[in-house]
């Protein structure tokens, strides 16, 4: 956290920068998480799923280099960097099929230290920055719809 403390906080315009730091505070905060661990693809972002748009349909996964076992709500990050509403669809669906109640504000909190370590690990970079910070101003768009 100190990483992001140290460098993605001081790169953010100021309402985003407090946002941010709430959002570290409430990851300190969080405790194991209550489904403990389980394996997962831990990856499920666009960029390693196979679709076909024109049906609508999902084909496929690929890239498994970031499987493994870890916490449950860990999983149900990535694709809210599709869309926030697959996140959501995919959460109901797994409450649905499990019987277990995830903890949408745990999955916020956890996609948004993601986008800050991205955030962190690239702010010095020219190329790759100004993506990041994008990335961090959509998620945070995200938040403020949320409440």
């Amino acid at each position: 956290m100190e990483t992001i403390r140290g460098k993605a906080l001081p790169a953010l315009p100021a309402d985003l920068a407090t946002l941010a730091a709430e959002t570290v505070e409430a990851f300190e905060r969080l405790g194991p998480d209550p489904h403990g661990s389980t394996y997962g693809f831990f990856d499920g972002h666009g960029w390693n799923m196979a679709f076909d748009h024109g049906e609508r349909r999902l084909n496929g996964i690929y890239d498994f280099a970031d499987s493994g076992i870890g916490p449950l709500h860990r999983e149900f990050i990535y694709s809210n960097f599709i869309s926030p509403d697959l996140t959501a669809r995919i959460v109901e669906t797994y409450e649905e099929l499990t019987g277990r109640a995830l903890d949408r504000r745990r999955i916020a909190v956890l996609t948004g230290v993601h986008r800050l370590s991205e955030l962190a690990e690239l702010v010095d970079d020219p190329e790759h920055a100004p993506t990041m910070l994008r990335s961090v101003e959509t998620w945070a768009a995200t938040v403020a719809r949320a409440t």
